[in-house]
């Protein structure tokens, strides 16, 4: 079977909007190889077209296969990103530790409410970067360690030059200190300079703090300035989805999709949708 034209033939039937066709050929594709990395293309590719029964069934697949230890880790990354972290848990609970292994393990766990052993995980990287210090935060928020999360995100924002995923981080820590008022203040600070980033943390903060109208205006002035943005694009879509307009909703995350081909952001706006 040749796989890279059936995947050809797979985007062209989905182009036309012809997702059945799709995932018949998605099928044959599935019955033909056990090479994990395809199966996951598959998995993904059926999760954005919604294609929910046929998704399940390859992630079943994946999850009863025998996986080669190098590709352990990659696996449960796609699983914890495809909406099945207890299969991607199960994947590397018993892989030997490192830094990339606790990272991943502490990501899975908070998904799946254990936010103890997932504290403990991300405690075990000694070093910690920007990407493990904004977990520890977030991790600290669901443990309704507001203070220790606070200091966190601060230090993050200084530390990664006023970045975007840093501020969104703050300010996300601060509403949940019902310090609504202080994130609200941060995000005009930074809406002076008129920068994308700035217009998309100013929407997301709208947004957490439910004021609708104002995070979809300024989601859609991000968006007419970067149509990739991936934060602007987010929040429009949970915008759009608490209208009650789906369709659109998923328009927002095929973008992020294309720009980030299975994107965990495009996933979970698509179950948010189903689940609305």
């Amino acid at each position: 079977m040749d796989i890279e034209k059936a995947f050809e033939n797979v985007q062209m039937h989905i182009g036309k909007e012809e997702y059945d066709k799709a995932g018949t050929i998605l099928d044959s594709v599935v019955s033909f190889t056990k090479d994990i990395r395809i199966l996951l293309k598959c998995a993904s590719i059926l999760k954005v077209t919604e294609d929910d029964v046929r998704c399940q069934d390859v992630l079943d697949k994946i999850s009863e296969t025998n996986i080669p230890s190098d590709e352990r880790l990659a696996v449960a990354i796609s699983l914890r990103g495809l909406g099945r972290p207890e299969d991607a848990y199960d994947i590397i609970k018993n892989e030997k530790d490192s830094d990339k292994v606790h990272y991943e393990r502490a990501r899975t766990l908070l998904l799946m409410n254990d936010d103890e052993n997932a504290f403990h995980e991300i405690e075990m990287i000694a070093e910690k970067g920007i990407e493990h210090r904004i977990l520890l935060s977030e991790i600290l928020c669901s443990l309704k360690r507001y203070d220790d999360a606070y200091r966190i995100s601060s230090q993050v924002v200084n530390d990664d030059n006023n970045s975007y995923r840093s501020l969104v981080n703050l300010c996300a820590s601060l509403t949940m200190m019902r310090k609504e008022k202080e994130a609200v203040k941060i995000a005009k600070q930074h809406l002076k300079n008129g920068s994308t980033d700035s217009l998309a943390l100013f929407a997301y903060v709208m947004r957490i703090n439910g004021r609708l109208p104002a995070a979809a205006a300024y989601a859609h002035k991000a968006i007419m300035k970067d149509n990739t943005h991936k934060g602007a694009l987010e929040t429009m879509a949970y915008c759009l989805i608490e209208k009650g307009r789906f369709r659109e909703a998923k328009i927002a995350a095929g973008a992020i999709n294309e720009v980030s081909p299975g994107d965990t952001v495009a996933i979970r706006i698509l179950d948010a949708c189903r689940r609305s």
